[in-house]
């Protein structure tokens, strides 16, 4: 049995609610409706992508939740502009107005999210076990079956070299130790191309003018390339956007509902 072999084995689909959809208006208003559709990308470069070619900053855009990465999804993003194209896109993404809104996105504006999975070389045996196992778990009234759906490994892979999350440590302010947990910290996990920029950049860890050049292409070197032309930020601040401080403060508040709701087996420890 295979699950998610392909990203379009697994369909991610925002849902909104009926109110919200009451409210989209054809006429211009202040904040563009865009349905965003991106393949095999995380959401906040998705969004970083998305304002650029808006030629608007990022905090001009509204979302709600983080979509994942190895999967075909789609989510509702409102941008404040007045001169708002019918499509945009560029590469693994492409967003599409479908309308306009008197006020930007919300988390009461989403009702959830619909999914499709595709389970591939299923045996005939198998498929009868979990059937069984769906009839044991199934309410007395037999009417539907809910499965809590606890956040697995994808969630937490920012702490995968178990040194800690970074939240707290934005939250505290300390914004360059949050940037090197991120991305100078190196996990067993990791490709080797990745484990090999880390170590380098750990190892001239805050001399970033002199371990720019020796550090390979790739989207962790952004944030290198931004301390390196501006050393009187020496914070990182300058690094740490809002969309950056609301990714990392969502995992946290995943793995505190996990802490607190899950069972004993899927649970961790806080730092």
């Amino acid at each position: 049995m295979t699950i998610r072999r392909q990203p379009e084995d697994f369909i991610v689909e925002e849902m909104l609610t009926s109110a919200a959809s009451a409210i989209v208006r054809q006429d211009q208003g202040p904040f563009a409706l865009y349905e965003l559709h991106k393949k095999s990308t995380n959401t906040p470069d998705a969004i970083s992508d998305l304002a650029r070619e808006l030629r608007i900053n990022p905090s001009d855009l509204a979302f709600v939740g983080l979509k994942d990465k190895h999967a075909v999804t789609s989510q509702y993003v409102t941008a404040r502009l007045l001169k708002a194209p019918v499509t945009v896109g560029k590469g693994n993404w492409e967003a599409r107005r479908i309308g306009w809104l008197n006020h930007q996105l919300d988390a009461d504006m989403v009702a959830g999210n619909r999914f499709k999975l595709v389970v591939r070389d299923l045996a005939p045996a198998r498929a009868s076990q979990m059937d069984g196992y769906a009839r044991q778990l199934m309410p007395a009234d037999k009417r539907t079956l809910f499965i809590v759906n606890y956040f697995g490994d994808q969630r937490f892979g920012s702490a995968r070299h178990q040194q800690g999350f970074a939240a707290p440590l934005l939250l505290r302010g300390d914004y360059l130790g949050a940037l090197k947990l991120l991305i100078a910290t190196p996990s067993r996990t990791d490709k080797q191309s990745l484990r090999e920029f880390r170590r380098t950049l750990a190892q001239g860890w805050g001399d970033f003018v002199k371990v720019l050049p020796r550090l390979p292409r790739c989207a962790d070197r952004r944030a290198v390339e931004v301390l390196a032309k501006n050393p009187g930020e020496g914070d990182g601040g300058i690094c740490c956007t809002s969309l950056f401080h609301a990714a990392n403060v969502c995992v946290f508040l995943s793995i505190v509902f996990m802490e607190s709701h899950g069972p004993p087996a899927i649970g961790r420890t806080l730092p």
